[in-house]
């Protein structure tokens, strides 16, 4: 879970959030995203889709699932038109 470790401890910086903030929006105890962040412990299922919603970003996404096109866009903060109109124009150059 080393790509869960890497894509938590980046999306919560990007959030400007320290372990402890997340910790507190999570319900968790900041020893918790230590751990997490450090590959040393694994969030359950339940934890696992807190920590999607509360940083914005998939499950598949913390987990490294998602295609090397989806990963690269979710560097950026963009709307959801935004994301749109880039996939559209991905698709149509593919083509």
């Amino acid at each position: 879970m080393k790509t869960f470790a890497k894509n938590l401890r980046k999306a919560r910086t990007r959030k400007d959030l320290t372990q402890i903030q997340l910790a507190e929006r999570l319900h968790v105890n900041n020893a918790t995203i230590s751990k997490w962040e450090s590959s040393n412990y694994e969030p359950n299922l339940e934890q696992l889709v807190s920590i999607s919603k509360e940083l914005n970003v998939s499950i598949d996404w913390l987990l490294g699932n998602e295609d090397k096109f989806d990963q690269a866009i979710d560097e950026y903060i963009l709307s959801d038109d935004d994301l749109t109109l880039i996939k559209q124009l991905a698709s149509r150059l593919s083509k």
